[in-house]
């Protein structure tokens, strides 16, 4: 009966879809070839004063892959000239900040990090991962963004562009 319960309970359910798309994404990630890749799930980074929090972080030995798992349902449609995302659902439109841009951000603070920690620098590709297979996924403006995925498609898609780097 508390006042707050609703906001709470709001938060909760949003945190707890969130999880159970992560869960959905990475079955998906027994599918790359086996002793190819290291896969890292859950990371916090510190970054300064802060955290960098990584969905799922895969490494191989030429290439490392950054995965934003968004678990959302309907349709989604990106808006690339604006940087939004724009879920339609119930024949209502909700707005939210396009993910490429958390995604853009990760990748440049562990490119960072990497590099303060005197790793090799090697090459870093990310993906906002959709762990939703009904969802539906359009482009309304701008370059349409290939780095948006079903979670289906990531290790196909993932072991075609780590063969591309030596």
């Amino acid at each position: 009966t508390h006042p707050k319960w609703y906001f709470v309970e709001k938060d909760y359910m949003k945190s707890y879809a969130g999880y159970r798309g992560e869960v959905a994404a990475d079955y998906h990630l027994q599918f790359l070839p086996k002793g190819k890749y290291h896969i890292l799930l859950d990371l916090r980074i510190p970054v300064g004063e802060h955290f960098m929090q990584i969905d799922t972080l895969i490494v191989s030995t030429n290439v490392i892959f950054l995965l934003e798992v968004k678990n959302f349902s309907g349709t989604l449609l990106f808006d690339e000239e604006n940087q939004q995302m724009i879920r339609v659902l119930g024949g209502k439109e909700e707005g939210f900040l396009h993910p490429g841009l958390q995604s853009q951000r990760h990748q440049f603070l562990l490119k960072d990090w990497l590099n303060q920690h005197k790793f090799p620098q090697t090459p870093i590709k990310s993906f906002i991962v959709i762990s939703n297979p009904s969802t539906i996924i359009k482009f309304l403006s701008g370059n349409p963004n290939c780095n948006i995925l079903h979670a289906a498609q990531v290790p196909y898609k993932l072991d075609s562009i780590s063969n591309r780097f030596k």
